[in-house]
């Protein structure tokens, strides 16, 4: 239990310090209009946002959200697109009921542990799966992606910029993937833990939230709801800094590239 709760609060650290490092010049006008660890609000608003699917917990998570009135963002890979049968039907589902449905990747490959021509060649495969005909009804259309594991390197920034996508990182993670934990952990430490505007990962597939016959998510919804919070999902990125898509940063200037850093690939983490 202990060790839970210094893994997400390390992981929610770190990218808070990354976010506070990101809002000083000369960074500020120029990179926070592709990436964000959360969204400037000033109501009570959260940003739910889930990775990894779809799979059998994401429609039932999305009628769900529907009853509540709530909003969220779902990050799907392009090899779960294609293995759910109903993949179809849950990315009309969520889009024609207002939620935002971003790029994962193809396979969820760490860019770090890759060559960069394999990352983008996963990547490109990912978003024609995600844009294909056959989810010519649910209007697909994205304009967020989140790079599996959180790891960006140079050439997949420059990835993203090319293909018009901004990236959605985190700073609150409950690490509902990790063993030993329990949805009643996950859901009090995201209730102690979010802030106006915070980006909340969590993936509704992870076997966590089927205690309780499924209905975990649900208490975590309900209790965010009750603690004054509203669920959105993530707007346009033009909604939120109209003029900072223009001037960006050199990639360098935010990520290292892991290569530079680890020349050794055996080294590389």
């Amino acid at each position: 239990m202990k060790l839970f709760f210094l893994k997400a609060a390390a992981s929610t650290a770190a990218s808070r310090i990354l976010a506070v490092l990101t809002t000083f010049k000369p960074f500020s006008d120029r990179v926070s209009g592709r990436i964000y660890f959360r969204i400037p609000a000033l109501e009570r608003t959260l940003y739910l946002t889930f990775d990894d699917g779809p799979g059998p917990a994401t429609q039932p998570l999305i009628d769900y959200l529907n009853l509540k009135q709530a909003r969220a963002t779902f990050f799907f890979t392009g090899e779960a697109t294609e293995s759910c049968r109903e993949s179809a039907s849950v990315l009309t589902a969520a889009r024609l009921s207002g939620h935002e449905v971003g790029l994962h990747g193809y396979r969820h490959l760490n860019a770090w542990h890759h060559r960069a021509s394999t990352i983008e060649d996963d990547h490109d495969r990912g978003l024609r799966r995600l844009l294909a005909p056959g989810n010519a009804d649910a209007e697909i259309t994205t304009t967020w992606a989140r790079p599996p594991y959180g790891r960006l390197t140079r050439s997949l920034y420059a990835w993203y910029k090319r293909n018009s996508l901004a990236v959605a990182l985190w700073d609150v993670d409950p690490a509902d993937y990790s063993d030993g934990v329990t949805a009643a952990d996950v859901i009090r430490y995201i209730r102690k833990t979010v802030r106006s505007g915070s980006l909340v990962l969590l993936h509704e597939n992870s076997p966590v939230w089927a205690e309780e016959n499924g209905t975990s998510l649900d208490r975590l919804i309900d209790g965010l709801i009750a603690d004054g919070w509203k669920l959105e999902a993530l707007p346009h990125p033009r909604e939120v800094f109209p003029d900072a898509l223009e001037a960006l940063p050199h990639p360098r200037e935010v990520f290292p590239d892991p290569r530079e850093v680890f020349p050794d690939p055996e080294k590389r983490p």
